[in-house]
């Protein structure tokens, strides 16, 4: 025989009201944190710093970026050296000769506002490429540390990619020939008065 019990009916009733009262507040939470742009930023930069660590460097790829940064900064580079040299006969007719017109001062201003405008690019330019030299650089550095090729190693985000390369290639072939490798090897100028490389036998560094 059935028998309906009034409590294990409640129970039910107060435990499906519960999960929707929180399948509610889920969606409202999700709804607030996808409207949230702070949040938002957080996520796409812990995505892009995942894709960061789990993709496989391009050594190529990335020396041919900094390249191209590094022609478009010598290009532009020509072309502020041609304004100046452009400028030179105008300034002297202005400002020495006195013999200028309105419509040579209008030009020099013209040509110092456009130059400007070029060398805050060659800035910003000359930042991004250090910034891909810094990572080149450090790939180098991890390869080199993993391979057990050197203990420790601190290079310059100034170097070149090739100049990088060459240091990885010299270092791995001492390793491979002599099987001994002093403990680090660090970018120092300071320590390198004739600008070649220092061996420090205190420390058990070499400074380049």
């Amino acid at each position: 025989m059935f028998k309906w019990n009034r409590n294990n009916d409640a129970d039910n009733k107060i435990q499906n009201m519960e999960k929707q009262s929180i399948s509610v507040a889920r969606r409202k939470q999700a709804q607030s944190l996808r409207n949230d742009s702070k949040y938002q930023d957080t996520i796409r930069q812990r995505k892009e710093e995942w894709k960061k660590r789990h993709s496989e460097f391009d050594k190529a790829t990335a020396k041919t970026e900094i390249n191209n940064i590094k022609s478009q900064i010598a290009d532009m580079q020509k072309q502020i050296n041609a304004s100046l040299e452009k400028e030179k006969p105008l300034e002297k007719k202005v400002y020495i000769d006195g013999t200028g017109t309105d419509e040579d001062m209008r030009i020099l201003r013209q040509s110092a506002t456009e130059r400007k405008k070029m060398q805050e690019q060659v800035e910003v330019l000359n930042g991004d490429m250090l910034d891909k030299q810094e990572v080149y650089k450090n790939e180098a550095q991890n390869r080199l540390i993993k391979a057990g090729t050197i203990e420790k190693i601190k290079l310059s985000k100034k170097m070149t990619p090739d100049t990088v390369d060459v240091l990885e290639d010299t270092l791995t072939k001492l390793k491979d020939k002599y099987g001994i490798m002093p403990k680090g090897v660090v970018y120092d100028p300071s320590k390198v008065p004739d600008a070649t490389v220092t061996y420090n036998w205190v420390d058990d560094k070499i400074y380049i």
